[in-house]
């Protein structure tokens, strides 16, 4: 059998393959008219799957090619969906870690709550204490204040006091002067 024949061979067996499944096709077909309604779609489909069988047979090879890529596709989308899931992990973890950070600062603002309300009483109890016990005392002081400032000089008064008593203190050194050097020369 030369090479010529051999073709020949494949393609009649192809031929018949091809014959014998576009049977299998009319009768998958006959089977999908019985069911109806709720198929009429699919069977739109498969009668453009019939038309498609040939060119899908015609590309096998491209097929296994686009096969080989979905599966690389899958084995990537499946890193990728152990990466979201270790993500959702981690966020998870970080949520339970805020919610935990969130209890701890409600803690605290309690804590600070009760705390001002402490301070709040303390400022009361000082202010109460304040205005019985100092408050006399500081109006005793101011009283006795105005009366010193009554009683005091005002300060210009005092200013020119001072001036005649520096103008008389160099006025009678210069006459003791005079008189010792009068006494000198006498």
């Amino acid at each position: 059998m030369n090479n010529e024949e051999k073709i020949l061979s494949i393609l009649a067996q192809m031929q018949s393959s091809l014959t014998q499944m576009q049977s299998d096709l009319s009768d998958v077909k006959a089977v999908q008219a019985e069911q109806g309604k709720q198929l009429a779609e699919v069977r739109a489909t498969q009668a453009e799957q019939g038309k498609q069988l040939a060119e899908v047979r015609a590309t096998q090879s491209e097929q296994g090619k686009q096969l080989a890529e979905v599966r690389a596709t899958q084995a990537e989308q499946g890193k990728q969906l152990a990466e979201v899931r270790a993500t959702q992990s981690e966020q998870g973890k970080q949520l339970a870690e805020v919610r935990a950070t969130q209890a701890a600062q409600q803690s605290q603002l309690t804590e600070l709550t009760e705390m001002q309300e402490e301070l709040r009483t303390a400022v009361n109890r000082v202010a109460m204490a304040q205005e019985r016990d100092t408050l006399p005392y500081l109006k005793l002081l101011d009283e006795g204040h105005h009366d010193i400032m009554r009683r005091l000089a005002d300060k210009d008064r005092v200013e020119r006091l001072e001036s005649d008593t520096r103008m008389l203190k160099t006025t009678a050194k210069n006459h003791a002067q005079r008189i010792s050097a009068l006494e000198k020369a006498n």
